[in-house]
């Protein structure tokens, strides 16, 4: 027997989840009266907490809202069995739902019961396109205007983060008011996200433009951001883009690059676009000049301290003038 009052959300799309997750109790809030019938189970695997939650009479209303998160997931398995043979017995006033922010082992028994008598919901990362669509629908409820290349751009700058995005796209309604958004706009008023400029440092760097390396490598660091971290993603970036160089000259298209790679799409995509600037010998050499430099700090041939960071600085300018030779 389906129970329509028995959901399962799911997916990478956590931002997206979440909304969905927070409309549902605003709305079940305005309707049965505010949050004394709504349940939140976050850090409770025990089925016990479950079933009281769900069997505890509404007050003073006609439903009851139970929100359980990452049952799936860390919830052990005998815990999960007791659920399983508890769900058909749901009160119809009892509305229950399962959150789970990785998509779950479709194999296991609890999801296959959830599956086969409830209602499942999957948040999937989704597109530049569908991302930047979705940018335009927030700035019109916020009574503003973006076209889509500028929404696309907006999407770059925030490095595809919609939680970055929905606080950028405020500014920006405030700043510009009912005037369409400019990318200038968005340059003025938008910080770009530390994944975005570490993106256009190996852009510069693969067309060989020491200058504007050297300043986007600084402008990073002047934002507040430690040098280590920085080198980090930089190293992380590359060896991306190594894979996916790889995977390009096998023959590998973007949904198996993107399987392999386990990244949101948006990032993939940019990535594929970069690797195509780079042959897989010559990035072979950048990443082993980067694990040289990082040998020399593990090993205190370059020292970090705290307060100062100049000879690291200094060996990673070092490292950019030898690529853009």
């Amino acid at each position: 027997m389906d129970k329509k009052n028995l959901f399962l959300f799911f997916g990478e799309d956590n931002f997206s989840l979440t909304e969905k997750v927070n409309h549902w109790r605003n709305e079940f809030e305005k309707k049965y009266g505010g949050d004394i019938n709504i349940s939140i189970l976050e850090e409770s695997y025990d089925a016990n907490d479950i079933i009281q939650a769900t069997e505890a009479s509404p007050f003073l209303a006609e439903k009851r809202l139970v929100i359980v998160k990452n049952f799936i997931e860390k919830g052990k398995k005998e815990e999960q069995e007791i659920i399983a043979k508890k769900l058909e017995e749901l009160p119809d006033y009892c509305v229950l739902v399962f959150i789970e922010q990785k998509a779950p082992d479709r194999r296991l028994a609890f999801y296959k019961k959830i599956n086969k008598v409830g209602n499942l919901t999957e948040f999937k990362h989704q597109t530049d396109l569908q991302l930047a669509k979705h940018v335009q629908d927030e700035m019109k409820k916020l009574g503003g205007i973006i076209k889509f290349d500028e929404a696309k751009y907006l999407v770059f700058k925030s490095s595809a983060d919609l939680y970055k995005v929905k606080n950028e796209l405020k500014k920006l309604r405030s700043y510009c008011g009912e005037k369409e958004v400019t990318k200038t706009d968005i340059d003025k008023l938008v910080t770009p996200s530390l994944n975005t400029s570490i993106f256009q440092f190996t852009d510069l760097l693969s067309q060989k433009k020491h200058k504007d390396s050297i300043k986007t490598l600084h402008e990073v660091l002047e934002s507040g951001e430690e040098v280590s971290r920085v080198f980090f993603m930089i190293v992380r970036q590359f060896r991306l883009i190594i894979q996916t160089r790889d995977m390009l000259d096998q023959g590998l298209r973007k949904p198996q690059i993107q399987s392999t790679l386990k990244e949101h799409p948006f990032v993939v995509m940019n990535t594929i676009k970069q690797s195509q600037n780079f042959n897989l010998e010559i990035l072979k050499d950048i990443y082993r000049e980067l694990l040289e430099i990082d040998n020399k700090v593990k090993s205190g041939q370059i020292r970090m301290l705290v307060d100062d960071n100049k000879e690291f600085l200094l060996e990673l300018e070092q490292f950019i003038g030898k690529l853009c030779r």
